[in-house]
């Protein structure tokens, strides 16, 4: 198998001694340098996923495990409870319990918030337009805060 660019992969050997216990380094030359380089993992992506899955299923057959086939619209939901919710957690029949009230720590928890005060600050004047009748500005005027 050849990748683009016309060369070929080449697997290099590593090895596990170096100065960080699990970090693995390849060995390069590299310009007349012989200092270990830690070799980069590349990404899982679809095709590793799809052997895997490959894999697993090959093996399970070769332990004589069995495939059954399935129509194309078979659902693993009840037919007798077609609106049921699958992701419900509770199935159970048991009547939901009741809560207890606890007012004396809420009000606790809410005695504890400080309340913030606004203080309304004086900005100075204020600079506001007079209209005619028409609704259109004439001019405008400065009023205090």
């Amino acid at each position: 198998m050849r990748s683009s660019g016309g060369f070929k992969r080449r697997h290099l050997p590593e090895v596990t001694a170096g100065s960080e216990a699990g970090v693995k380094f390849a060995k390069l030359r590299v310009s007349g340098s012989s200092q270990p380089r830690p070799v980069v993992k590349r990404p899982v992506d679809k095709k590793d996923i799809r052997k895997d899955l490959e894999s697993q299923v090959d093996a399970f057959l070769r332990e004589g495990g069995k495939i059954k086939p399935i129509e194309r619209g078979e659902t693993g939901l009840d037919r007798n409870k077609p609106w049921s919710n699958p992701f419900q957690s509770g199935q159970s029949h048991e009547p939901p319990k009741e809560r207890t009230p606890v007012p004396e720590v809420l009000a606790a928890i809410d005695s504890r918030k400080q309340k913030e005060s606004r203080k309304v600050k004086n900005r100075g004047p204020k600079k506001v337009w007079i209209y005619d009748d028409f609704g259109e500005p004439v001019r405008w005027v400065w009023k205090e805060g």
